[in-house]
């Protein structure tokens, strides 16, 4: 078939179909979407491959192999490899396409996802400099839970928003932290 309704990436949306979009996220569809767009690319220029239906196991397994060495990362592989096992769901060909991630070649849990930060301690002081100007300008109490949130941040290590909402309990600093949840922090240091 020639022309846009013939077309592979064509084939693959009728395949998908319309409530998919429906049933899902906006951000699932746009990772579908763009998923789909760079397989059905890789199959017609790699594979030559005119039919969806035709995708074969082999081909499966190069597109993994071909972008996890072109350094794509392996988040967009796992959103690549859920795109191509909808695709294969709905064309009837459910096994081309291994069931876990690790079997594509890629797994995300094999890479290092933690990047330390190091402090600017020069301009972290700056900061709170400013941010004790300003308190001592305007004598008003929001600047200073201001200055006493970067404090308890330092002193703590806490994020913007636990310092902010952050209560003492005697010796314990009680937090309620990322996704609510609780957190008791002792008071170690004179800070």
């Amino acid at each position: 078939m020639a022309g846009k309704n013939g077309s592979l990436i064509y084939q693959a949306r009728q395949a998908i179909g319309k409530l998919y979009g429906r049933t899902h996220g906006e951000k699932s569809v746009k990772a579908l979407q763009t998923s789909r767009t760079t397989i059905t690319g890789y199959l017609k220029e790699t594979h030559g491959l005119q039919r969806i239906e035709n995708v074969k196991p082999q081909m499966v397994l190069s597109y993994f192999q071909t972008r996890q060495e072109s350094g794509i990362s392996p988040s967009q592989l796992s959103k690549d490899a859920t795109a191509f096992r909808l695709l294969a769901e709905r064309i009837g060909k459910q096994n081309i396409v291994p069931k876990g991630n690790s079997n594509l070649v890629f797994s995300r849990t094999k890479t290092n996802r933690m990047q330390p930060k190091t402090l600017d301690r020069a301009a972290a002081e700056g900061i709170r400099t400013k941010l004790v100007e300003r308190q001592e300008k305007t004598g008003l109490p929001e600047d200073r839970v201001l200055v006493a949130a970067y404090d308890l941040r330092s002193a703590f290590g806490l994020r913007a928003e636990e310092s902010l909402m952050a209560h003492g309990n005697g010796t314990n600093l009680e937090v309620i932290g990322k996704g609510g949840r609780f957190r008791s922090l002792p008071a170690i240091s004179s800070e």
